[in-house]
């Protein structure tokens, strides 16, 4: 597998054996935004997929069976929010001076 990265004003070039792991930072703090070449390119790519039986492992080693935890149970938390519009600055510092009565923080 080849990869490139730029450092500075130079492109590396560096070519790995497979499998690998390759990451993605924000070293420069900017990223390159795609080209629509590029995007084009990626789009009509394989996606590469790996099984236990590609990767030489029992089904019991993978997966849940596998997982040292177990999920129990998801939820997804509900927020419940009042939203009020203060058309001024004197309905704005009731609203505080209310809140901070009752104890709400900001």
């Amino acid at each position: 597998m080849c990869v490139m990265k730029k450092a500075g004003r130079l492109l590396q070039r560096m070519e790995v054996d497979l499998p690998c792991v390759v990451t993605v930072g924000r070293e420069t703090g900017e990223l390159d935004c795609p080209t629509l070449a590029g995007w084009r390119w990626a789009q009509r790519q394989a996606i590469l997929h790996w099984d236990e039986c590609d990767l030489g492992l029992e089904p019991s080693q993978v997966g849940l069976q596998a997982s040292p935890t177990q999920v129990v149970s998801t939820m997804v938390p509900q927020r419940k929010k009042d939203v009020e519009w203060l058309p001024d600055g004197e309905k704005f510092f009731a609203v505080v001076r209310e809140s901070m009565r009752r104890g709400i923080n900001f």
